[in-house]
């Protein structure tokens, strides 16, 4: 039985490897590669890969397959994904506000100072 819409798939990668994932699911009634990402063709753009950002993904696509793939049980696999995402999150905004009060010289005795700055300064 073929579903009423194709699958909607993303590729990462466009190597030898992922042309020939294209092509296969090119090949399928049931499936449309709708997206394709390589860090190659940014890098060749003179975009610069930002490693944390992938290694983020790569923790938060890891958390989501372990969660609802490998244990199985929806209610635990929403809550390990909220964590995980939570914390990724939350570091993100401390990072970056922690920059901001780092170039702030009006930040100085602030509850923003106290919240984001980490005892090195």
């Amino acid at each position: 039985m073929q579903p009423a819409q194709p699958l909607a798939i993303a590729v990462i990668g466009c190597g030898a490897h992922g042309r020939g994932h294209v092509l296969h699911f090119n090949e399928l009634p049931e499936a449309r590669v709708v997206a394709l990402a390589d860090t190659e063709r940014e890098r060749a753009r003179g975009v610069p890969v930002v490693w944390p950002k992938l290694a983020i993904s790569l923790t938060t696509f890891g958390a989501v397959y372990y969660a609802y793939i490998v244990l199985g049980d929806i209610i635990l696999g929403y809550a390990i994904t909220a964590l995980a995402h939570d914390i990724q999150y939350f570091a993100i905004v401390w990072i970056y506000n922690h920059g901001v009060l780092k170039r702030s010289k009006e930040l100085g005795s602030s509850f923003f100072r106290y919240l984001f700055a980490d005892g090195r300064f």
